[in-house]
């Protein structure tokens, strides 16, 4: 599971609190400061237990730009553009990865980023996320596109994080699905294995503690 959970974005290093918006020349606001150590332990969302729950993608007041990479000026003449559609006024009170994610779309870079930033408003916007019928759709459709593309050591955790999201949205004979494809590919580790535990036991019963995305998973990243 190491090579997808460790997926991190690469925000704007120099990004401050204050510093001026490109585009509309507002103010930034800076996301929350938090120490995010490395650790081992991951809560059922896949998250890294490390403390850090906060949106990490700072935003430009007035117009909710997200800053979830340093654009060039050409992305920035097609951000522009995508700020002005009825798309981006309607998902202006979603997840700040949720616009990050509708504007990466539109403009049709790193095939990888749409799901990557989905799956991080998992970890780090989680009771947004989750409860957002249409985010989490369209990370169901980009998680396709992730197995599609994904090397075979990565399959197995793929599908049981998959299976997890699932459960969140109450549709258990798919997460039931996914995971019984993680545990098919035999790819048996300590941490994997019990993850797979986890979600088998939130599966048959909706009331356990593993269907809480903030409880710790079994064993170790």
């Amino acid at each position: 599971m190491r090579l997808i959970l460790a997926l991190m974005l690469a925000f704007p290093a120099a990004l401050q609190a204050g510093q001026a918006c490109p585009i509309g020349g507002g103010v930034v606001l800076a996301a929350p400061l938090e120490s995010c150590e490395e650790t081992p332990l991951r809560r059922m969302s896949s998250a890294p237990a490390n403390g850090c729950s906060a949106p990490r993608i700072a935003q430009c007041r007035g117009n909710f730009l997200p800053l979830y990479k340093d654009f060039s000026d050409s992305e920035l003449a097609l951000v522009r553009q995508y700020m002005q559609m009825e798309s981006f006024e309607s998902a202006v009170d979603s997840s700040p990865y949720f616009l990050a994610y509708n504007i990466e779309r539109f403009l049709g870079g790193d095939q990888n980023l749409p799901f990557q930033l989905l799956l991080e408003g998992l970890w780090y916007d989680a009771p947004q996320s989750f409860s957002d019928p249409v985010y989490m759709d369209d990370f169901f459709f980009e998680a396709a596109s992730a197995i599609n593309r994904a090397a075979p050591v990565e399959l197995a955790s793929l599908h049981a994080i998959i299976a997890f999201a699932y459960t969140q949205v109450d549709d258990r004979i798919s997460a039931r699905a996914h995971l019984e494809k993680s545990v098919d590919l035999g790819l048996a580790t300590v941490f994997l294995t019990g993850y797979q535990l986890a979600i088998e036991e939130c599966i048959e019963d909706p009331a356990s503690r593993f269907c809480d995305p903030e409880t710790l998973s079994p064993g170790k990243g």
